[in-house]
Order: C-alpha cells, then structure tokens, then sequence
C-alpha cells in the first residue's frame, strides 16, 4: 500500500460493514485501527455498491493510502435494467424512488459526520448518479458544521447542473466522456463547456473540469476489456487525476481565502 509517497508490500484489507445504518463495502484500515487519517466516500452509479467495477476502482484508491468505504445508497435496490428472469423497471420509474438529492443526500451527509469524528480528512468520488450526490455535498449544509469534506471528485457527473456549483468551497475535479450513451450518466458537452465558462470567472474557487473525447461513460472505471491504447491512456489520466486532486486537497479545511482559482480543459 503507497501513502506519502512511500511504498509497503501489505495487503490491502477489505470486506464489508455497516455504516450510518448502510452495507458498505470497505478497502484500507481506519486511523482508529492505527490505519489511514484519510478517508474517501464513494457513491457508486446507478449499478450500486456490490457493482464489481466500483469495487476494484475502490481498491485502486485504497491503495493510494487512503481509507475508503463505498455505502449502498441505493439502499439495496440498484438499477437492473435487464435482472435476471426480466421485468426491469424503467430507469425513470427507478430514479422517482432513488432520488440523489433526496435520501440518498442525507445518507451521506450522516456517513460523512459519523468519519469526521475518526479521520482526519475526508474525501469524496461520486460516479455517475452518485456524483450528483457528491455535487450536493460540497454544499455548506449544516450552520454547526459547515462543511464535511474536504476535497470532491465527479466523475462522469448525471442530473449535475450549473446550480450545484453555487456557494460551495469544496475543491472539486469534474471528469466526463465526450460520448454518453448510458440513461445514468447523460450529461452533454455543452454541460462541460457552460461548467468551464462559469467556473472561469470564479476565481475564488478551486475547481478542475475535464472532458475527454472519443471515450464513452464509465470508461474511467475500466468498464470495457477491449480499451484502445489511446483511451488505456485516458483511464490511466484520469486515475493520475483523481490521486493527484485527493492528495494536494484532502489534507486542508475548505477555506476560501486560500483558494486560487479554477483551471478548465475542455
């Protein structure tokens, strides 16, 4: 396991607990258990916490040093859209009960308190509809306690829009693929674009936005065995990215006198 940039040949420990009420899927040792003071929160796309992708990205982040749990706030109803013996529900119909900004928000925000009181930072990755929880985190939602994490990763963001920027000072990384072709990660270029031209006027804030062309949702997550070498390079980009924003902001309270700006690639 690497963590400040040393490196161990240990056995990443992983398994499953309950969290705020939630299975939960962990990899790495908590600072209480004389393990990482660095904890990351997944929320997983609409495929949810047992989703064999999520987990081995889990795993990759773990090994940075970091503690990092991904809870099922699907509550244990992932979106099947073709289960085993059919009769799948509409993703529609699915997302009425599964609202992101509803109790899968305050599932969170009750994760994020309950590892604020053991670590010493926290992070957070939202994938897909779980970026959008993500997106609403970094919100200041409590007048006691502001803020609960300390650096955002949104990676292949749905249902995000300009909005969910607003008033936050939560540093954040927004990765996206040019195609999308998927009903839960159906953000459009255009998204990308209206996100760069008004973070770039915004200089009080940190936030890094990232599109990149000719690959398609999920791709970060290794979601196709047959990768051409240019987009094995792009998941390795945007892996590269994620540990380099966890690593400069996770260890710094939200502060916007120290914020320098935002950079955009689009």
């Amino acid at each position: 396991m690497e963590a400040d940039g040393g490196t161990t040949l240990v056995a990443i420990p992983t398994g499953e607990r309950m969290l705020a009420g939630l299975r939960t899927y962990f990899a790495g040792i908590p600072q209480f258990s004389l393990g990482s003071p660095y904890a990351v929160i997944i929320a997983c796309d609409v495929s949810g916490y047992e989703d064999p992708k999520i987990r081995e990205f889990t795993r990759k982040i773990a090994g940075k040093g970091y503690y990092v749990v991904v809870p099922d706030f699907c509550r244990g109803d992932p979106f099947l859209p073709d289960p085993p013996g059919g009769g799948g529900r509409p993703f529609a119909d699915w997302l009425e009960d599964h609202d992101p900004s509803g109790d899968a928000l305050e599932d969170a925000k009750l994760v994020s308190k309950i590892l604020g009181y053991s670590q010493k930072g926290i992070g957070a990755i939202g994938v897909g509809w779980g970026a959008k929880v993500v997106a609403e985190l970094t919100m200041p939602w409590s007048n006691d306690y502001a803020y609960h994490i300390n650096s955002a990763v949104l990676l292949d963001p749905f249902s995000v829009t300009l909005d969910d920027f607003k008033g936050g000072y939560v540093p954040t990384l927004v990765s996206g693929a040019e195609i999308n072709h998927d009903h839960a990660s159906s953000q459009s270029c255009e998204l990308f674009r209206e996100l760069s031209d008004s973070l770039s006027t915004k200089s009080e804030i940190v936030r890094l936005v990232k599109l990149f062309p000719n690959v398609a949702n999920r791709w970060s997550l290794g979601q196709d065995s047959d990768h051409e070498e240019g987009v094995r390079e792009d998941d390795e980009e945007v892996l590269a990215d994620v540990f380099d924003w966890l690593s400069k902001h996770m260890r710094r309270s939200p502060d916007p006198r120290e914020f320098r700006g935002a950079q955009n690639f689009i």
